[in-house]
């Protein structure tokens, strides 16, 4: 890999960024980190991204990827920075929206589309929920080669979680009891707040949590019951 200058731009504050000469003979995951540190005079920095929230693997090799022109360094938190470029190949992935009886906004879709044209993104689907969003759209999903942080949201719930609920069985439940048995359940915590997360070693208490402990937060946010057949 030839010497190349990079910009690296602290994640939790944008406007702190230094010029760096990557030379050949280093490993660019340790000497973007060491020269970071010594730079911004931040202890703890340990995760490099691409802009668009891919993490730089500490065994990459920098040696084929010419684009890479900025990156941003982080302590673990959250990538903050700017989405990706579209792809300027003029090859993007699949588009495909699933919403044959909901409304999807024209900007949903020109938000998907930009999705599709992220590097690495092979399929981008949109949900019968999709809507616009700040910078990615909401309800979608990709099929990639890496992942990006940055198409989470942060809301109350956002993310995906897997629990299994009930023990084996010969015959499957009832599907029309056991949503009748689920109404009702996407209430905030009926009980004390406070004793409640007590019980989990938390001792803090704000006004947030009465409006969103026991619910799956707001919009577009939702349960699903799955039987293994």
């Amino acid at each position: 890999m030839p010497s190349r200058t990079i910009t690296v731009i602290l994640n939790a504050n944008h406007a702190k960024k230094c010029a760096f000469l990557l030379r050949s003979l280093e490993a660019p995951n340790e000497a973007i980190l060491r020269e970071a540190r010594n730079k911004f005079r931040v202890k703890g920095l340990s995760q490099i991204y691409f802009r668009g929230g891919l993490l730089l693997e500490p065994d990459a090799d920098l040696g084929e990827m010419t684009w890479v022109q900025q990156v941003w360094v982080s302590k673990g938190e959250p990538y903050s920075g700017p989405p990706a470029i579209p792809a300027q190949s003029g090859v993007s992935g699949e588009v495909r929206i699933i919403a044959e009886k909901s409304f999807v906004d024209d900007q949903a879709i020109k938000q998907l589309e930009q999705v599709a044209a992220l590097p690495g993104v092979h399929i981008a689907v949109g949900m019968p929920d999709l809507h616009p969003g700040n910078r990615f759209p909401i309800g979608c999903v990709i099929a990639a080669d890496g992942i990006y942080p940055a198409m989470i949201g942060s809301d109350v719930g956002c993310g995906i979680a897997l629990y299994p609920l009930l023990p084996p069985s010969k015959t499957s439940p009832n599907p029309i009891k056991l949503a009748s048995r689920l109404k009702g359940l996407d209430a905030p915590w009926s009980g004390s707040i406070a004793a409640w997360l007590l019980n989990y070693g938390i001792t803090r208490h704000s006004p947030f949590d009465e409006g969103s402990l026991g619910t799956v937060g707001g919009g577009n946010h939702f349960c699903e019951v799955k039987t293994h057949l």
